[in-house]
């Protein structure tokens, strides 16, 4: 009875933190599947690919910095989802500010 209430209490501690986790990861790779797809389909350039990119790995630096205690606090959650509402919002600009690859140019870079 005492181990498993001990296991059901330590299962219920490490569970915010594994949804969070989980999360962070999921929305990481949606975002970078929506900057594949803009490059794919021409509206998001070459140049506006980089960056997007870059954003995109300067956020999962952060929250491994956050996570290196082996926890996210909710002020950090609220950071690293602030972040991710930018690079969003970003995504969704690149793709719609009317600057495309030509279509008789390849496609370069990745």
């Amino acid at each position: 009875m005492i181990r498993t209430t001990a296991f059901a209490l330590a299962a219920l501690i490490a569970l915010p933190t594994v949804a969070s986790a989980h999360g962070n990861d999921a929305r990481m790779t949606e975002q970078a599947g929506m900057i594949e797809r803009g490059r794919q389909d021409g509206s998001i350039t070459w140049t506006e690919g980089l960056k997007l990119r870059q954003e995109q790995r300067q956020i999962a630096r952060v929250y491994e910095d956050f996570m290196s205690d082996g926890r996210v606090t909710a002020k950090e959650r609220r950071i690293v989802h602030r972040l991710q509402n930018e690079a969003e919002r970003n995504i969704f600009r690149a793709a719609d500010n009317n600057r495309q690859r030509l279509s008789v140019l390849p496609r370069v870079g990745r």
